[in-house]
């Protein structure tokens, strides 16, 4: 079992480079092996918050991993960061909860709806909620 404490450590040593795409799937397996979420989640989503616009993939190997702690207070995060900073990818990893059409459609939707009208964040990150709305409302 790999401690939360070093995969912490790896996230905040991550910065985009040369050797981006080889960390990102090395500390992907670390969090594969884990069993702690909330730590864990937590600093995936503040590393998306940091790099909003680097390339993490589709949604890319740290996105599949955390998303694993589905039920286990990823939804709660991934709240959180919303809340905070949304990114492009952490809306596409909540238009992903909507679509599952659980028990956390309304949530995933409401804050959707309050990020689309948001003027101090960056116009694609504004513009990428609504769009995402748009899909669902559409659907």
């Amino acid at each position: 079992m790999n401690s939360s404490h070093a995969i912490v450590a790896a996230l905040n040593s991550l910065k985009p480079g040369s050797d981006w795409e080889q960390r990102q799937n090395e500390i992907a397996d670390l969090i594969e092996a884990s069993e702690e979420s909330q730590e864990i989640v937590q600093n995936v989503l503040q590393l998306f918050e940091r790099y909003p616009e680097a390339d993490f993939g589709s949604p890319g190997p740290l996105a599949h991993s955390i998303e694993r702690f589905y039920g286990r207070g990823y939804e709660d995060q991934l709240l959180a960061s919303l809340g905070r900073t949304p990114t492009p990818l952490t809306l596409w990893l909540a238009n992903r909860i909507i679509n599952a059409g659980d028990h956390n459609r309304r949530r995933f939707l409401t804050i959707l709806g309050s990020i689309g009208d948001r003027t101090d964040l960056l116009p694609l990150t504004a513009e990428e909620a609504r769009r995402f709305l748009r899909l669902q409302n559409a659907g």
